[in-house]
């Protein structure tokens, strides 16, 4: 693909597509031709042509020659541009064009690097999304895992489509990265996700309403550094009661915005590490006196990505797990998926099921089997667990005890 410094490929597009909705389009700035009366202007005119003639015929042998030294552009590789089907859509697409392009960010650092991901969010940040949609491998898999609004993308034109929904929905979308794990071919990534929803976000009409919630992402590379898998846990629920659209649901504070660089972390897995996070999170009913008694540290401090809420006393920790056992006598959870960077570092996604026989918040019990993903960053300090991140997806929890039905999927 040729590059176009700018402006950029997404700008362009969403440009014609406004001309083609908006009659303003035309430039009004031209001054009108001045064409003189008679064959003299007549000649003239003729002239004009030709040598427009001849100039079309020129660039389009330049160009030609210049496509044949190009590799075949991969009609997928390209910013998303998204869909002007209705009034709202057209608006947002407008203010997304004019969020791109805003100054020109180079990304240099190998793909699949911490270096790489702090340059291209940077980028994004920027207004330019060319490096991290061209860093998509053909047969990248994506999984907001436990979303009841989104089912895995397969294929780079799946990911791109779900890409230019998401932003239409929320034009002005910005990501921000607290931390960068990487080792090997894996990078996991703390991200804050803010935007304000000024467009359809599957088939919810736009609010105007500011939103925003933490993220966590594994991105799994290829050979050539290219994002072959992609998984991401947040919370829906957030962002749907940031728009009004949850009546009952307690609306989450936005995060703050992270204003210093994102901290790198490295290391190998370590045996230790990841052996004793493991058992702390299947130890069920026996969990919270084992943290007490051997792997946590006297001053744990817990964090709610879903909520923003911050638990630092022990008496907190102990609710939390009583309320959770209270609601789920039977609740047990499975370690699918666990890395540590270093001893100092462990990353744990997993699935908890259970029986809901008790009662959840204002929710009386409903009999009904839950099955619910959750991620987990923990920072272990002198072999003991100091903190924790946990992330949700309260909007999976909600369908899976139908108080939650997804609306209808948008038409193409």
């Amino acid at each position: 693909m040729r590059q176009i410094s700018s402006p950029s490929l997404v700008t362009l597009a969403l440009a014609m597509a406004s001309c083609l909705l908006v009659p303003a389009c035309d430039n009004k700035d031209a001054a009108p031709a001045k064409t003189a009366p008679g064959a003299d202007a007549a000649k003239r005119d003729a002239k004009v042509a030709k040598a427009d003639a001849n100039l079309a015929k020129a660039d389009a042998k330049s160009d030609a020659k210049a496509d044949a030294k190009s590799p075949a552009a991969d009609p997928s590789d390209r910013e998303p541009r998204g869909k002007s089907d209705d009034e709202a859509n057209a608006k947002a697409l407008e203010e997304f064009a004019k969020s791109r392009d805003t100054k020109s960010v180079e990304v240099t650092a190998k793909p699949g690097t911490p270096e790489w991901f702090v340059q291209g969010l940077e980028a994004f940040r920027a207004g330019n999304i060319d490096p991290i949609v061209s860093n998509f491998a053909k047969d990248i898999r994506w999984d907001a895992v436990g979303s009841p609004l989104e089912p895995p993308s397969v294929g780079k034109a799946a990911v791109m489509a779900r890409w230019e929904d998401l932003l239409i929905g929320v034009p002005d979308m910005k990501l921000h990265a607290r931390r960068i794990f990487h080792h090997g071919k894996l990078v996991i990534m703390q991200v804050v996700l803010t935007g304000t929803h000024k467009g359809n976000f599957r088939g919810l009409a736009p609010t105007e309403k500011p939103l925003g919630t933490d993220v966590l992402v594994w991105i799994w590379h290829d050979d050539e550094g290219k994002a072959k898998e992609v998984r991401v846990v947040y919370d829906e629920a957030s962002l749907l009661a940031q728009m009004g659209k949850l009546p009952g649901q307690t609306v989450s504070p936005i995060p703050a915005v992270p204003t210093d660089a994102p901290e790198v972390i490295t290391g190998e897995d370590d045996a230790a590490a990841i052996k004793l996070y493991k058992g702390l999170v299947t130890a069920g009913k026996n969990r919270q006196k084992l943290c007490e008694t051997k792997v946590c540290a006297a001053g744990l401090v817990h964090h709610d990505a879903r909520t923003g809420a911050v638990i630092n006393a022990p008496a907190g920790h102990q609710a939390l797990h009583d309320g959770l056992y209270a609601a789920f006598p039977d609740f047990a959870i499975t370690v699918k998926d666990v890395a540590s960077f270093g001893n100092g570092w462990v990353v744990t996604y997993g699935l908890g099921k259970g029986t809901h026989t008790g009662p959840l918040g204002g929710l009386a019990a409903t009999s009904k089997p839950v099955e619910v993903s959750f991620g987990e960053v923990a920072r272990l300090d002198g072999g003991k667990v100091a903190e924790s991140w946990g992330y949700t997806n309260g909007l999976e929890m909600l369908a899976e005890l139908g108080v939650f039905t997804a609306p209808p999927a948008a038409g193409p």
